[in-house]
């Protein structure tokens, strides 16, 4: 889903799937949308977004409206097949991007993307979920922020900015099977008594912190909670270990969150504007 800025604020994309599955798009109120100035903004979660961006495209550039066309994403898919694996497969990142550059966006912003391949690729903006963090762990009392592998120190340090101390995570993951082990905390003395809160960019499927709970609950951590920027959880929200979930809305709307009170959905930047609800009605 996306929506456009135009004139008057947010305009909402009206989205129609036919019964083949083709998605189709439209825009009633194209005329608002400023020539000279377009800002598209909404999530690329799966290929029929990606899609969907293309068909919003073609209308605007129909309409005379591409000369200086933005692009802002909650969430961008393929982060994590950033590479080749193998000469067998593809890097899908690389192609995702590749659609996107096409379409002739001046300036991308991104919010938290889970590969820097992807700011590269788009020479695009990241932005990081600094004043949300700060939300989850604000008030808590002896707050540590888990880094859960080598891979996250640097963005957990720009996200952290020295605010509160920090403990050091490291897992093995088998490039081949994609099995996960060896998990370790660096500095158990800090976990020792601490709210600990597990700070990354996504959650799947959550092996990993289910795997990290029960390492910083071995030394001691007073409680555990989760803070992913975009939540798939692929199998449910019921994560062994966790003792608190919160996330933002980047990858779905949050009216698809389910009503949890271990859950907490924070406003994610750059997701559009939800269906109205008088449109929903008339298509069922």
């Amino acid at each position: 889903m996306f929506s456009l800025n135009g004139t008057h604020g947010a305009i909402y994309i009206e989205n129609k799937t036919f019964t083949d599955g083709q998605p189709h798009i439209k825009i009633p109120h194209i005329r608002e949308v400023p020539i000279s100035d377009v800002v598209i903004s909404g999530r690329i979660a799966n290929p029929t977004d990606l899609l969907s961006l293309q068909l919003i495209v073609d209308v605007l550039r129909f309409n005379k409206c591409t000369d200086n066309m933005s692009l802002r994403l909650s969430y961008l898919m393929g982060g994590r097949m950033d590479r080749e694996a193998s000469e067998f497969e593809p890097s899908t990142l690389r192609v995702i991007c590749d659609i996107i550059n096409s379409l002739g966006f001046k300036n991308v912003d991104l919010f938290d993307c889970h590969s820097v391949v992807s700011k590269t690729l788009l020479r695009a903006r990241n932005h990081l979920p600094t004043q949300i963090v700060n939300h989850v762990v604000e008030h808590r009392v002896s707050p540590v922020l888990v880094i859960p592998d080598a891979g996250a120190q640097h963005r957990v340090d720009a996200i952290n900015e020295d605010r509160y101390p920090t403990v050091q995570c490291l897992k093995i993951r088998d490039s081949r099977t994609q099995q996960l082990s060896g998990f370790k905390c660096c500095n158990p003395a800090i976990v020792e008594g601490a709210n600990c809160i597990i700070v990354d960019d996504i959650c799947d499927g959550g092996r990993t912190f289910v795997n990290l709970a029960k390492i910083l609950r071995g030394h001691g951590a007073a409680t555990i909670d989760l803070f992913v920027s975009h939540g798939i959880f692929s199998y449910g929200y019921d994560l062994e270990g966790i003792d608190g979930i919160s996330t933002t809305n980047s990858f779905r709307d949050m009216s698809e969150y389910p009503q949890n009170p271990r859950l907490r959905v924070f406003q994610a930047p750059f997701t559009p504007i939800p269906e109205p609800t008088d449109l929903a009605n008339l298509r069922q």
